[in-house]
This record gives C-alpha cells, sequence and structure tokens, in this order.
C-alpha cells in the first residue's frame, strides 16, 4: 500500500500525508518490521517495502527533517543491514537500482555515520 502511495504522491497532498505518516512514526515501523521479519516475506514483499522505504527517504518531508522520521539511531543500523539482507540479491543491475536510489544513497550516508 505505501509502496503505490509513493508512487502516486505527485498527484496527493504529500504535506498532509508525510504530517500523518510522520505522527504515526510508520516509517520506523516499516523499517523495525522489515528488519525483524524480511527473511519470511515474499520477494515481491520485500521490493514493495524497498520502494515504500524509499519513497519515504526520497520525500520532501524526509530531506527538510529527517530528525522527524528517524527517531531512533538504531533504524540507520536496520536500514544499513538491508543490502547484504536481501538488497544485493534482490537490486543486482542498474535498472533495478534506480528504482531504490534513495534507500541506496541512505545506506551509503548511513554507514559513514555508524
Amino acid at each position: 500500500y505505501l509502496a503505490a502511495m509513493f508512487e502516486r504522491m505527485e498527484n496527493l497532498p504529500e504535506d498532509r500525508i508525510m504530517e500523518l505518516l510522520q505522527e504515526n512514526d510508520v516509517f520506523s515501523l516499516v523499517v523495525t518490521n522489515v528488519a525483524k521479519f524480511h527473511e519470511f516475506f515474499s520477494v515481491a514483499t520485500k521490493v514493495k517495502a524497498s520502494h515504500a522505504m524509499s519513497g519515504f527517504l526520497g520525500s520532501e518531508a524526509f530531506k527538510t527533517s529527517p530528525q522527524d522520521f528517524i527517531t531512533n539511531p538504531e533504524l540507520k543500523k536496520e536500514i544499513v543491514g538491508f543490502e547484504e539482507a536481501y538488497i544485493k540479491e534482490l537490486f543486482p543491475d542498474y535498472n533495478a537500482k534506480k528504482t531504490i536510489r534513495p534507500l541506496l544513497d541512505a545506506i551509503t550516508k548511513f554507514k559513514f555515520q555508524s
């Protein structure tokens, strides 16, 4: 659901949606859920979850106020862990990687912040 919403965000009231997602701590819930249970998820679910996280990370709201979404320092470690856990396998080539560019950029950034 989140992945589909972010795909259509240009046609939606982004400010209001991101405000509600931030108020309900949805980003950290998604990250923590994927970190804990990705081994049980189907390939399609991991791909969609990656697209959803990329949507969060690429949004204007996140770019201007990342501290409003990353409320726990452990989230950065969990995000970095996705690379080895499943991203390298599921997004092996350039065309696949460009669909989750904001997530890959965050992984690279957070690696050096840990």
